[in-house]
């Protein structure tokens, strides 16, 4: 073999050294990123179970086309502090916030002043809209104040998760989620979510959803984390402003409740007359809709605290 043959297998074999570094360099790099979602979730509460308390900045900014030539577009900012006691979630967050609304053309702008506390029993929530002030009282959404157990579990409910490669958030490593509708109907938006969660406290610092056309409708991302804070008791204690009624929503859904338990079972049932021939007819279908009206109640029931939930992002 002469010299020019050996040097071409020297160039050869070199190249096929670099190609398998590049390879298994490829290889670690994918084994890093195709973590599972269980895998992933596990790891991000880890994280967030080693949180005491922390303090954050919140930012949301939305841009809604609702459809009929009306569109929303606004951005609320402001602290939030959080701290876990015993098995409970406490926590609070103050956002000022401003909103212009098209509809036909004509602009409508507003602001906006929404502080929430949680005292770890029950959430309060006092909107300030130019002016109009009114609070409501509601149960503790364990998804919304901490439980990235509770928050997974819906999730896969609604949801196809998958992970994605990781990124960087303000310099700090993140998982990165992407969260699709596994039902999702012709026409209406896709309202698919990334969410990033950092690394090291767990926490979901940014979060986009997307609407019309798979166009970014709202992201909300959390800055300037604090860990191991210490906060005074009466931060996470809700006070009535004078003047402004309490819309208590815990009573409101216990008392459009149908009747269970003991007492319920006490109640006599009504004496059964005669039925015509046109009442007999109908029978069957009232017994269908009696049937089906434990669903319509609960779907009206949710639709009324989303309602007045939404009134946060105006």
């Amino acid at each position: 073999m002469n010299s020019a043959s050996i040097q071409t297998r020297r160039i050869w074999l070199q190249r096929l050294s670099l190609l398998c570094c590049a390879a298994a360099v490829f290889s670690l790099v994918s084994g890093a990123v195709a973590a599972t979602v269980d895998e992933v979730e596990k790891e991000i509460i880890q994280a967030q179970g080693k949180l005491k308390s922390y303090s954050a900045f919140t930012e949301t900014r939305q841009d809604l086309e609702i459809g009929r030539g009306i569109r929303m577009k606004g951005e609320s900012k402001g602290p939030m502090e959080w701290k876990q006691r015993g098995s409970k979630y406490l926590y609070r967050i103050e956002m000022k916030g401003t909103s212009v609304t098209t509809t036909g053309g004509e602009e409508k702008k507003s602001k906006a002043n929404t502080l929430i506390v949680c005292d770890g029993d029950f959430m309060y929530t006092l909107i300030d809209t130019d002016g109009q002030k009114m609070a409501i009282k509601s149960r503790v959404d364990p998804t919304q104040a901490g439980d990235a157990k509770g928050l997974f579990t819906m999730w896969r409910k609604g949801f196809i998760l998958m992970v994605l490669p990781d990124e960087k958030v303000d310099g700090k490593e993140c998982y990165v989620l992407e969260l699709t509708p596994r039902e999702k109907k012709e026409g209406e938006p896709s309202f698919r979510q990334k969410c990033w969660f950092r690394k090291d406290v767990g926490l979901p610092v940014k979060m986009v959803s997307f609407g019309k056309d798979d166009k970014p409708m709202m992201t909300t991302t959390m800055t300037d984390i604090k860990t191991d804070v210490e906060f005074k008791p009466e931060r996470f204690k809700f006070e009535l402003p004078d003047g402004v009624q309490l819309m208590d929503m815990t009573k409101v859904l216990a008392a459009s409740a149908p009747a269970s338990g003991p007492e319920a079972a006490k109640t006599e049932p009504p004496k059964e007359t005669p039925k015509t021939e046109t009442q007999a007819e109908e029978k069957p279908q009232q017994a269908e809709e009696q049937k089906q009206s434990p669903e319509k109640e609960k779907d009206s029931k949710d639709k009324a605290v989303k309602g007045v939930l939404n009134k946060l992002f105006k």
